[in-house]
């Protein structure tokens, strides 16, 4: 499926731009309904490797898949506020956005993730995301029930010309007319469990801490492993397998260069709802006043 420049769009986001702060286009087409987000994130491998995110609820009502990067929200300033950092940064986009989105869950949607402790060090395996890394895509695929939709998000300066979109459809064009790439995980060469002795000292101390305490009643700790493949693991293969075999699950998978990012799991721990942020911890269904974009 090709795409189209909206014109009337485009010249409105030139009239919108300045030489200074660019305009951001984000304009929304609707895909044939049998368009698949994981195959889409699955062929652009090639053309967006490390550029990529997807994200799934276990209902499969709504599927998001995300290529290529327009714009970045990167926290690594420990003395800075990264919630708050994130949203100066999306109000400061919706200012300069001209986009036709109506529906939900399309047009200029950030996507990313914070540290669950943003105090502690940064270790190594997450350098690549700092305290908080969230992505506005080139393109976004949204799968809402059984209508499917794309979000262009694309960067104009007030003299640009139409021609600059060409290099946009040829990456779109370039993804679509991909081949699905093999999906197999390379066989895992070794496998070994980092600071055992820290986790069981942790764990003795959350022990006592649950007998003690009147208000704590669960903790749930995780353990550090490490593994060596005999080849780079491919993300799509990774999603495809954890699909295969975890229902009923909320899936994610964000790229950062060479770095990963994923999970499945069963539980919802954030939901927004009406202008209110929803949060659950441990069973305790508990909800805040939402500021801001």
């Amino acid at each position: 499926m090709g795409i189209t420049l909206p014109l009337a769009l485009f010249e409105q986001a030139k009239r919108h731009a300045t030489k200074d702060e660019p305009a951001l286009l984000s304009f929304v087409h609707e895909c044939p309904p049998d368009f698949s987000p994981l195959v889409l994130y699955q062929k652009a491998k090639d053309a967006f490797s490390g550029e990529r995110f997807f994200w799934q609820n276990p209902e499969m009502t709504l599927t998001l898949a995300g290529f290529g990067v327009t714009n970045q929200f990167l926290s690594q300033d420990k003395s800075k506020d990264a919630y708050a950092g994130l949203e100066n940064k999306i109000r400061s986009v919706k200012l300069r956005t001209v986009t036709n989105a109506t529906e939900k869950q399309t047009g200029p949607l950030f996507f990313g993730g914070f540290s669950f402790d943003p105090e502690r060090e940064t270790g190594k395996e997450w350098q690549d995301f700092k305290d908080g890394l969230f992505y506005l895509p080139l393109f976004m695929v949204t799968k809402k029930a059984d209508r499917v939709f794309l979000t262009v998000n694309v960067v104009i300066y007030p003299d640009d010309e139409t021609n600059k979109f060409e290099a946009v459809q040829a990456q779109w064009e370039k993804i679509t007319e991909a081949e699905l790439p093999s999906l197999t995980v390379d066989s895992l060469v070794t496998a070994k469990e980092l600071a055992p002795d820290e986790f069981l000292a942790n764990a003795a101390e959350i022990i006592e801490l649950l007998k003690t305490s009147e208000d704590l009643h669960k903790v749930v700790l995780s353990r550090r492993m490490g593994l060596r493949f005999n080849h780079q693991v491919d993300s799509g293969a990774v999603l495809q397998q954890m699909i295969d075999t975890q229902k009923n699950s909320y899936f994610f998978m964000f790229e950062k260069g060479s770095s990963l990012f994923f999970g499945a799991t069963p539980e919802r721990l954030v939901s927004v709802s009406d202008g209110e942020v929803f949060f659950f911890v441990c069973g305790r269904l508990g909800k805040t006043r939402r500021n801001g974009a």
